[in-house]
Parts: C-alpha cells; structure tokens; sequence
C-alpha cells in the first residue's frame, strides 16, 4: 500500500488527471452495468 501511495505522489499533474479520469470511468461504467 505505502509503494502505491509514493508512486502517486510521483505522478505528474497530468497523468495523474488521466488516471483519475479514467479510474471514474470505469467505476461509473460498472455501475450503470448493473443497473442497466
């Protein structure tokens, strides 16, 4: 867990929008999944 935290703290600004973005998507696809 403590080497996924520093991994992110290393992250750009940039990818760490991008896999934010990302991470939401999946979360709000997987969701509508079960529902629909």
């Amino acid at each position: 867990m403590e080497a996924i935290v520093q991994y992110f703290n290393t992250l750009t600004p940039v990818w760490a929008a991008l896999l934010g973005g990302l991470f939401t998507w999946g979360v709000t696809s997987l969701g509508s999944s079960l529902v629909f």
